[in-house]
């Protein structure tokens, strides 16, 4: 994000300083230099978002955010859905979105380490467990 902050402000140094950055090239480098910026921090802002640790209890699957500190135990029985969510179109990023009868929803991105097993823990102890998403198996 830093560097994304700092390209941004590289990008108005360079309208100011640099005469040749008012070329119709220079316009529209500096466009789409704002344009993929603000793609990059948008994302950015979502994977920080969306960064979880998880440990699984016998009564509880326990949540905490990695940078917030945030700690959420979800009890087994308020699991009502657990789906999947593209990032990006068909891109490999994808998260699985653990949702709670109270309306929370936690998502894991099935990149994480030992993801395989994790989610067969949480399907096999999500008993109250109304839908479950048929691809939730990673594929390359």
């Amino acid at each position: 994000m830093t560097a994304g902050a700092v390209a941004f402000l590289y990008g108005f140094y360079l309208i100011l300083r640099v005469p040749d950055v008012l070329s119709p090239i220079g316009i529209i480098a500096v466009v789409l230099a704002v344009v993929v910026n603000g793609y990059l921090c948008t994302f950015v802002w979502f994977l920080w978002r969306e960064n979880w640790r998880f440990v699984i209890r016998p009564d509880v699957l326990a949540a905490e955010h990695a940078v917030c500190s945030t700690h959420v135990e979800i009890p087994w029985g308020s699991i009502v859905r657990i789906r999947r969510r593209r990032v990006w179109g068909e891109g490999r990023l994808r998260f699985i979105v653990i949702e709670t009868a109270d309306g929370r929803k936690i998502a894991v991105l099935s990149l994480l380490m030992g993801y395989e097993r994790f989610m067969e823990q949480l399907i096999a102890r999500a008993v109250n467990c109304e839908e479950i998403s048929p691809d939730w198996r990673w594929q390359w």
